[in-house]
């Protein structure tokens, strides 16, 4: 989830998108890649949400397709990208 000015972002993942993403985002390490279930990264966002409403910041959803992020981690060069990639793709959509 990245913070753009006063606003953040946070990416809207499909239902039916999520399992592609899940592969992709396969991080070895903790905090590397998405939650196991669809339910549980619902849950995580509406804490993210809840985090950085209070703490005054605006927060928009960002809609975003594996076909997308395939793309753009295929344009970097990023070979085995994590929820950090996913930050900065959602930063850089937002801004176009």
């Amino acid at each position: 989830m990245a913070a753009v000015g006063e606003v953040f972002l946070l990416p809207r993942i499909d239902m039916a998108d999520y399992s592609a993403f899940r592969a992709v985002l396969n991080g070895e390490q903790r905090g590397t890649s998405l939650p196991i279930l669809y339910d549980e990264w619902l849950v995580l966002l509406a804490a993210r949400r809840r985090e950085r409403t209070e703490a005054g910041l605006v927060v928009r959803e960002v809609p975003i397709s594996v076909l997308q992020f395939a793309a753009y981690c295929e344009s970097q060069e990023i070979k085995k990208p994590t929820v950090l990639t996913l930050d900065r793709f959602i930063a850089e959509v937002s801004q176009h």
